[in-house]
């Protein structure tokens, strides 16, 4: 009965066998499913929702708007006026910006002298010169003035062509405050050749950012920017980044004479 019973089991498992090589080794349809190498898995060292989340936040991205003004006023004169890539400034003129974003995001403000040095006008490195609120994360719909509503920043006498740089980010950006970082440290060490070296490593890291689009305006918003300064108003049409990228930067240069 025992020797039966095992080679009835033997039967039985060696079927099995046999059934499993034709159907599965052959390339027939295989009643078992066995995973493949990487399916359904996050990938190394990195789980599984936080793989979910990071792609539902990229599919859920929107590009940037923002209401902004570049402006500037001459030495001498009373009223602001545009600041572009064709501006003209002299030692003691006044700029300053004023941007309003239509959703909450991280924005950076850089400026880069002819002498290669940088400074940070957005957060502000020393927050009593200028506007409590400037300050990230930037809120929607606020309205923000750089340096402040009632202050403009003012030209020195180092002549050349001077770049302002605006980025705007969904998180913060650890990445660009490192290179601004480098920038300091290139300034600190008072070597031309390596503030030059550190300038050319920051406008590569800008270019792998992409550009965003050209300043437009739009008539269907018509609503000016207003403010004061010195006890006089001010009133300004703004003009509008439009599709703006995460981490794109909008580059206006002038000349500085």
């Amino acid at each position: 009965m025992r020797t039966t019973l095992i080679a009835l089991f033997v039967t039985i498992v060696g079927g099995s066998a046999l059934l499993y090589i034709e159907y599965c080794w052959f390339g027939h349809d295989c009643p078992i499913s066995w995973p493949t190498a990487g399916e359904n898995q996050a990938p190394e060292n990195q789980p599984a929702s936080e793989t979910s989340e990071e792609q539902a936040s990229a599919q859920a991205f929107e590009p940037f708007t923002f209401k902004i003004k570049y402006l500037s006023r001459p030495k001498g004169e009373e009223d602001f006026q545009p600041l572009g890539n064709d501006s003209v400034l002299y030692a003691g003129s006044h700029y300053k910006l004023i941007f309003e974003p239509t959703e909450n995001s991280y924005v950076y403000i850089f400026r880069i002298d002819s002498d290669n040095k940088i400074s940070r006008l957005f957060p502000p490195v020393k927050p009593k010169r200028a506007a409590k609120a400037n300050q990230n994360p930037v809120q929607k719909g606020v309205t923000y003035f750089v340096p402040a509503e009632r202050k403009s920043f003012r030209l020195n006498k180092q002549p050349g062509k001077e770049t302002i740089y605006f980025v705007a980010t969904q998180q913060p950006d650890a990445t660009l405050e490192g290179q601004y970082q480098l920038m300091l440290a290139a300034q600190k060490a008072r070597s031309f050749e390596e503030r030059l070296a550190a300038r050319q490593e920051w406008d590569t890291a800008m270019e792998s950012r992409g550009f965003a689009p050209e300043l437009v305006a739009d008539e269907t918003q018509n609503t000016p920017l207003t403010w004061k300064e010195k006890k006089q108003q001010f009133s300004v049409m703004p003009q509008y980044l439009k599709g703006m990228c995460d981490r794109c930067v909008h580059m206006v240069s002038f000349q500085h004479r």
